[in-house]
């Protein structure tokens, strides 16, 4: 029988930042590879890159300053003395264009996955991102795709907006790009019943024929100059804007129909907040 092993030393090593993204129209981690750059904003000249884990968590080490506490014991009495955190600047890109460009300021060092004080689907933490007008469209989910102005030739860059077609089901939610589309991608709604008083057993609408009837809302407070990556905070706390069909603003857009197998699009303009 073989002796025990002696453990003569034992190493451990602690993550100073974990990040995830998570993606709304599959409520579900973000697969694709995205490109991540960090910096603090002390020093924006120099800039770290983080390893991609097998979970889709991108994983930030040796960062300056902080190799006594990679090298920690990451217990709970490690984690509760250690000092306040500091903001460490955060840009992603999609290089295959599925997702939209992002920024945000994340902490460092924090504890477990990285969390915006956002609403994030339910079973885990992470970083939203939305959809760009190059994704494609997978079977059995509607498409709305939109162009936002706030005038001709002006486009309303990283505006928030939101589709609803039920109120027992959260809304599709879109960020639009520098040129101002946006790509609302959702599944399709319940099949539309036949109508009150039609005789009993009356066949409904086949599901290829069906055609619903969306609400659209948007939010936006644009910032002079815009911004080339959009701030997901502050993408989260722009202000209701009025949606319009026509750039004189006389004709109040809210609501748009869609068709099954059939994308819809829309040119419209909003009002800053």
């Amino acid at each position: 029988m073989s002796p025990a092993p002696q453990i003569l030393d034992r190493v451990t090593r602690v993550t100073p930042l974990g990040i995830r993204f998570w993606d709304e129209v599959t409520s579900a981690p973000v697969a694709a590879p995205l490109t991540l750059t960090g910096y603090f904003a002390t020093r924006p000249d120099r800039k770290f890159q983080p390893v991609r884990n097998r979970s889709n968590v991108y994983a930030f080490y040796d960062l300056p300053g902080m190799r006594a506490f990679e090298y920690g014991t990451g217990d709970a009495a490690f984690w509760s003395a250690q000092p306040a955190p500091r903001p460490f600047e955060i840009e992603v890109q999609d290089p295959s264009g599925q997702f939209l460009p992002a920024r945000f300021t994340a902490l460092v060092p924090f504890q477990g996955i990285f969390d915006l004080p956002l609403s994030p689907p339910p079973g885990f933490a992470g970083v939203p991102l939305y959809s760009g007008p190059a994704r494609a469209v997978t079977g059995g989910m509607a498409a709305i795709r939109l162009e936002l102005y706030e005038a001709i030739g002006r486009p309303a860059a990283w505006a928030r907006v939101e589709a609803t077609n039920s109120p027992l089901a959260p809304p599709a939610r879109a960020m639009s790009d520098a040129q101002g589309r946006a790509t609302l991608l959702f599944p399709y709604p319940e099949p539309v019943e036949p109508e009150a008083g039609s005789p009993p057993g009356a066949p409904g609408i086949p599901f290829q024929r069906q055609v619903w009837t969306v609400a659209i809302a948007a939010w936006y407070s644009p910032s002079i100059p815009v911004p080339e990556l959009p701030d997901v905070n502050a993408f989260f706390g722009q202000r209701p804007a009025p949606l319009w069909s026509d750039a004189a603003r006389s004709q109040p857009f809210s609501e748009i129909s869609i068709a099954y197998g059939r994308e819809t699009g829309q040119v419209l303009f909003v009002t800053p907040a």
